[in-house]
């Protein structure tokens, strides 16, 4: 994937020994279906044979279970507010300020989804997120449910879930 049509350019010149103008070979692209966009990104450590594995015991699991259990996915997000400044076409010689917040607010979010139930879903925010908050997120999501109801939970690989 290049960036630059310039790059694509001397590519073909190289590879080829075609000459394009970075205007033709823009054409060249629209008319072959390219079309400039960001590249889709996937988690580094994606492994489809596990992907696979896990989808089928979720669906094995889903299958079993009994009208007195229910499967939660838990997991924490870190979101912030502040301004990501990206890149943009602007005119040479001139700069484009952008006001950015002040201070970079974390927040650090525990929730807990029941497919079966999402308008039981349950968030709690917690000044940390590690073992110990997980742990009490644990105690809050066992008083949402009776004491006879079997709870499934998955996790994410997260280091404060171990």
């Amino acid at each position: 994937t290049y960036s630059h049509t310039h790059q694509i350019v001397a590519f073909v010149k190289e590879t080829f020994g075609l000459d394009y103008t970075v205007s033709g070979m823009n054409k060249w692209l629209h008319h072959n279906s390219f079309s400039y966009k960001q590249p889709k990104g996937v988690p580094h450590k994606f492994d489809e044979a596990k992907q696979q594995a896990f989808i089928d015991a979720y669906e094995a699991l889903k299958a079993s279970c009994g009208k007195d259990e229910s499967i939660v996915f838990i997991d924490a997000v870190h979101p912030t507010l502040s301004t990501k400044i990206s890149h943009g076409w602007i005119r040479t010689g001139q700069d484009k300020v952008i006001e950015t917040t002040g201070n970079r607010s974390r927040l650090n979010i525990v929730g807990a989804l029941n497919l079966s139930d999402i308008g039981a879903t349950i968030i709690h925010d917690y000044e940390s997120i590690n073992s110990e908050t997980i742990v009490r997120f644990f105690c809050k999501l066992r008083e949402s449910y009776p004491l006879n109801h079997k709870l499934h939970i998955i996790l994410d690989g997260a280091g404060y879930h171990r």
